[in-house]
Protein backbone atom coordinates (compact mmCIF):
# COMPACT_ATOMS: atom_id res chain seq x y z
CA UNK A 1 0.00 0.00 0.00
CA UNK A 2 1.51 3.10 -0.86
CA UNK A 3 1.37 5.41 1.77
CA UNK A 4 1.21 9.48 0.52
CA UNK A 5 1.70 11.19 4.24
CA UNK A 6 -1.66 9.48 5.52
CA UNK A 7 -1.07 7.06 7.95
CA UNK A 8 -3.43 3.78 7.24
CA UNK A 9 -4.42 1.56 10.14
CA UNK A 10 -6.60 -2.35 9.57
CA UNK A 11 -8.66 -3.76 12.49
CA UNK A 12 -9.97 -7.01 12.67
CA UNK A 13 -13.41 -7.35 11.78
CA UNK A 14 -14.62 -10.78 10.87
CA UNK A 15 -13.95 -13.93 12.11
CA UNK A 16 -15.38 -16.90 9.76
CA UNK A 17 -15.18 -19.98 11.44
CA UNK A 18 -16.07 -24.04 10.20
CA UNK A 19 -19.08 -25.82 11.58
CA UNK A 20 -20.82 -28.80 10.47
CA UNK A 21 -24.38 -27.14 10.22
CA UNK A 22 -25.93 -27.61 7.17
CA UNK A 23 -28.36 -24.32 7.31
CA UNK A 24 -26.81 -20.81 6.96
CA UNK A 25 -29.95 -19.37 8.91
CA UNK A 26 -29.70 -20.81 11.58
CA UNK A 27 -26.20 -19.36 12.03
CA UNK A 28 -25.35 -17.23 14.76
CA UNK A 29 -23.74 -13.71 14.24
CA UNK A 30 -21.92 -13.08 17.36
CA UNK A 31 -20.28 -9.67 18.77
CA UNK A 32 -17.14 -10.72 20.85
CA UNK A 33 -13.73 -9.47 21.59
CA UNK A 34 -10.79 -10.67 21.07
CA UNK A 35 -6.65 -10.03 21.04
CA UNK A 36 -7.46 -7.65 18.12
CA UNK A 37 -10.31 -6.16 19.44
CA UNK A 38 -14.26 -6.31 18.77
CA UNK A 39 -14.78 -8.28 15.80
CA UNK A 40 -17.29 -10.62 14.68
CA UNK A 41 -17.87 -14.58 13.95
CA UNK A 42 -19.37 -15.70 11.32
CA UNK A 43 -20.01 -19.75 10.97
CA UNK A 44 -19.23 -21.46 7.62
CA UNK A 45 -21.75 -24.34 6.92
CA UNK A 46 -21.95 -27.58 6.00
CA UNK A 47 -18.12 -28.49 6.32
CA UNK A 48 -16.42 -31.56 7.73
CA UNK A 49 -13.50 -32.13 9.36
CA UNK A 50 -9.98 -31.57 8.20
CA UNK A 51 -12.02 -29.69 5.40
CA UNK A 52 -9.20 -27.23 4.75
CA UNK A 53 -11.37 -24.56 4.62
CA UNK A 54 -9.70 -21.65 3.58
CA UNK A 55 -7.12 -23.12 1.19
CA UNK A 56 -8.47 -20.23 -1.23
CA UNK A 57 -10.17 -17.25 -0.84
CA UNK A 58 -11.32 -14.70 -3.46
CA UNK A 59 -13.68 -11.12 -3.37
CA UNK A 60 -15.33 -9.68 -6.12
CA UNK A 61 -14.47 -5.92 -7.18
CA UNK A 62 -16.70 -4.21 -4.32
CA UNK A 63 -16.18 -6.88 -1.73
CA UNK A 64 -19.75 -8.03 -1.76
CA UNK A 65 -18.96 -11.43 -2.72
CA UNK A 66 -16.66 -13.50 -0.72
CA UNK A 67 -15.29 -17.06 -2.04
CA UNK A 68 -13.58 -19.85 0.50
CA UNK A 69 -12.43 -22.52 -0.87
CA UNK A 70 -11.95 -25.98 1.10
CA UNK A 71 -9.88 -28.85 -1.04
CA UNK A 72 -10.62 -31.58 1.44
CA UNK A 73 -13.60 -31.38 2.61
CA UNK A 74 -15.68 -34.56 2.32
CA UNK A 75 -12.42 -36.69 2.32
CA UNK A 76 -10.53 -34.74 -0.56
CA UNK A 77 -14.03 -34.24 -2.67
CA UNK A 78 -13.44 -30.81 -1.95
CA UNK A 79 -16.18 -27.74 -1.53
CA UNK A 80 -16.14 -23.83 -1.79
CA UNK A 81 -18.61 -21.52 0.64
CA UNK A 82 -20.22 -18.27 -1.18
CA UNK A 83 -21.05 -15.33 1.08
CA UNK A 84 -22.52 -12.03 0.24
CA UNK A 85 -21.84 -8.58 2.47
CA UNK A 86 -25.54 -7.60 4.22
CA UNK A 87 -25.66 -4.61 6.93
CA UNK A 88 -28.19 -5.38 9.67
CA UNK A 89 -31.88 -3.35 9.64
CA UNK A 90 -31.23 -2.75 13.21
CA UNK A 91 -27.83 -1.23 13.41
CA UNK A 92 -24.99 -0.39 10.87
CA UNK A 93 -23.15 -3.53 11.71
CA UNK A 94 -21.55 -5.26 8.50
CA UNK A 95 -20.68 -8.82 7.68
CA UNK A 96 -20.35 -11.88 5.23
CA UNK A 97 -23.62 -13.76 5.46
CA UNK A 98 -22.67 -17.33 4.59
CA UNK A 99 -25.14 -18.28 1.45
CA UNK A 100 -24.76 -21.86 0.51
CA UNK A 101 -22.15 -24.43 0.15
CA UNK A 102 -20.91 -25.96 -3.58
CA UNK A 103 -19.71 -28.73 -3.18
CA UNK A 104 -17.78 -31.00 -6.47
CA UNK A 105 -20.87 -33.50 -6.12
CA UNK A 106 -22.85 -30.34 -7.17
CA UNK A 107 -19.83 -29.54 -10.35
CA UNK A 108 -20.31 -32.47 -11.30
CA UNK A 109 -16.22 -33.68 -10.58
CA UNK A 110 -15.17 -36.88 -8.95
CA UNK A 111 -14.70 -37.81 -5.51
CA UNK A 112 -11.43 -37.26 -4.98
CA UNK A 113 -10.87 -33.71 -7.18
CA UNK A 114 -9.52 -31.68 -4.68
CA UNK A 115 -11.90 -28.77 -5.53
CA UNK A 116 -11.89 -25.62 -3.78
CA UNK A 117 -7.75 -25.22 -3.75
CA UNK A 118 -7.44 -22.09 -5.46
CA UNK A 119 -10.09 -19.62 -7.24
CA UNK A 120 -10.89 -16.31 -8.68
CA UNK A 121 -14.27 -14.10 -8.89
CA UNK A 122 -15.43 -11.92 -11.15
CA UNK A 123 -15.82 -8.09 -11.03
CA UNK A 124 -19.61 -8.56 -10.39
CA UNK A 125 -19.32 -11.24 -8.28
CA UNK A 126 -21.60 -13.61 -10.05
CA UNK A 127 -18.67 -15.93 -11.62
CA UNK A 128 -16.26 -18.08 -9.93
CA UNK A 129 -13.64 -20.00 -11.40
CA UNK A 130 -12.55 -22.40 -9.18
CA UNK A 131 -9.55 -25.16 -9.69
CA UNK A 132 -9.65 -29.11 -9.15
CA UNK A 133 -6.31 -30.46 -9.19
CA UNK A 134 -7.20 -34.15 -8.85
CA UNK A 135 -9.94 -34.31 -10.78
CA UNK A 136 -10.14 -37.51 -12.96
CA UNK A 137 -11.96 -37.14 -16.35
CA UNK A 138 -11.63 -41.35 -16.76
CA UNK A 139 -7.92 -40.89 -18.14
CA UNK A 140 -6.14 -40.50 -15.00
CA UNK A 141 -6.44 -37.24 -12.45
CA UNK A 142 -5.06 -34.34 -14.39
CA UNK A 143 -7.29 -31.96 -12.57
CA UNK A 144 -9.76 -29.47 -14.18
CA UNK A 145 -11.04 -26.04 -13.61
CA UNK A 146 -14.71 -25.34 -12.45
CA UNK A 147 -16.26 -22.40 -13.79
CA UNK A 148 -19.74 -21.36 -12.22
CA UNK A 149 -21.63 -18.68 -13.26
CA UNK A 150 -24.82 -17.44 -12.09
CA UNK A 151 -27.82 -17.64 -13.88
CA UNK A 152 -30.61 -15.92 -12.36
CA UNK A 153 -29.51 -12.49 -10.69
CA UNK A 154 -32.22 -12.66 -8.21
CA UNK A 155 -31.53 -16.12 -6.75
CA UNK A 156 -29.23 -16.77 -4.02
CA UNK A 157 -29.80 -20.43 -4.43
CA UNK A 158 -26.99 -22.90 -5.02
CA UNK A 159 -29.28 -23.95 -7.72
CA UNK A 160 -29.22 -20.60 -9.51
CA UNK A 161 -25.70 -21.71 -10.62
CA UNK A 162 -24.49 -23.72 -13.46
CA UNK A 163 -20.73 -25.20 -13.25
CA UNK A 164 -18.83 -26.38 -16.64
CA UNK A 165 -15.46 -27.97 -15.61
CA UNK A 166 -12.75 -27.43 -18.09
CA UNK A 167 -10.71 -30.44 -18.71
CA UNK A 168 -7.02 -29.55 -20.83
CA UNK A 169 -5.62 -31.72 -23.46
CA UNK A 170 -2.29 -32.67 -24.24
CA UNK A 171 -1.04 -32.39 -20.34
CA UNK A 172 -0.01 -36.24 -18.21
CA UNK A 173 -2.18 -37.56 -15.14
CA UNK A 174 -0.52 -35.99 -12.45
CA UNK A 175 -0.42 -32.44 -13.78
CA UNK A 176 -2.42 -30.90 -11.47
CA UNK A 177 -4.39 -28.56 -13.29
CA UNK A 178 -5.99 -25.78 -11.64
CA UNK A 179 -3.41 -25.58 -9.21
CA UNK A 180 -3.36 -21.70 -9.58
CA UNK A 181 -6.09 -20.32 -11.89
CA UNK A 182 -6.56 -16.28 -13.00
CA UNK A 183 -9.77 -14.38 -15.34
CA UNK A 184 -10.18 -11.48 -16.85
CA UNK A 185 -13.26 -9.18 -14.78
CA UNK A 186 -15.90 -10.64 -16.64
CA UNK A 187 -14.50 -14.36 -16.72
CA UNK A 188 -14.28 -14.62 -20.83
CA UNK A 189 -10.26 -15.41 -20.37
CA UNK A 190 -9.22 -17.98 -18.07
CA UNK A 191 -5.92 -18.98 -17.36
CA UNK A 192 -4.66 -22.41 -15.37
CA UNK A 193 -1.73 -23.59 -13.91
CA UNK A 194 -0.70 -27.40 -14.48
CA UNK A 195 2.83 -26.94 -12.61
CA UNK A 196 3.40 -30.94 -12.26
CA UNK A 197 2.80 -31.09 -15.99
CA UNK A 198 5.83 -33.11 -17.78
CA UNK A 199 5.50 -33.02 -21.33
CA UNK A 200 8.84 -30.70 -21.60
CA UNK A 201 10.69 -32.41 -19.01
CA UNK A 202 10.16 -33.26 -15.19
CA UNK A 203 7.92 -31.16 -13.61
CA UNK A 204 8.19 -28.76 -16.30
CA UNK A 205 4.87 -27.87 -15.73
CA UNK A 206 2.30 -25.46 -17.86
CA UNK A 207 -0.60 -22.94 -18.03
CA UNK A 208 -3.43 -23.48 -20.21
CA UNK A 209 -5.49 -20.59 -21.46
CA UNK A 210 -9.51 -20.55 -22.41
CA UNK A 211 -11.14 -17.99 -24.26
CA UNK A 212 -14.67 -17.79 -24.56
CA UNK A 213 -15.64 -17.73 -27.94
CA UNK A 214 -18.58 -14.53 -28.18
CA UNK A 215 -18.63 -14.95 -32.24
CA UNK A 216 -21.96 -16.28 -33.15
CA UNK A 217 -23.33 -13.54 -30.12
CA UNK A 218 -21.86 -10.74 -32.09
CA UNK A 219 -23.12 -12.54 -35.47
CA UNK A 220 -26.64 -12.27 -34.17
CA UNK A 221 -26.42 -9.16 -33.15
CA UNK A 222 -25.02 -7.74 -36.56
CA UNK A 223 -28.13 -9.73 -38.34
CA UNK A 224 -30.34 -7.85 -35.42
CA UNK A 225 -29.02 -4.38 -36.90
CA UNK A 226 -29.26 -4.89 -40.62
CA UNK A 227 -32.68 -6.50 -40.48
CA UNK A 228 -33.68 -3.26 -38.18
CA UNK A 229 -31.69 -1.13 -40.33
CA UNK A 230 -33.66 -2.65 -43.94
CA UNK A 231 -37.10 -2.25 -42.16
CA UNK A 232 -36.76 0.71 -41.13
CA UNK A 233 -35.17 2.12 -44.40
CA UNK A 234 -38.26 0.24 -46.50
CA UNK A 235 -41.19 1.92 -44.67
CA UNK A 236 -39.39 5.25 -44.90
CA UNK A 237 -39.34 4.94 -48.76
CA UNK A 238 -42.96 3.24 -48.34
CA UNK A 239 -44.58 5.98 -46.93
CA UNK A 240 -42.40 8.77 -49.05
CA UNK A 241 -43.81 7.41 -52.28
CA UNK A 242 -47.72 7.05 -50.98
Amino acid sequence: LLNTGNNYSWTQQMYIVATSAANATTMPLNIVTGSAGVYTTIAAIGITSLANFGADIALDDRGDTLIVGGNLDNTNAGAIWLFRRIQLATTSTTFYKPIFKYSATDAGLSATAKFGFWGNCSGAGDEIIMGATDHNAGSGAIGAIVRMKQNIAISEDKNAWSATIYVPTGIITGSQFGYSVACSDNCSTIIGGAPFDTNTGANAGSAIIYKENVGSIIGDRMIFFFFFFFCNLFFYFFYLFI
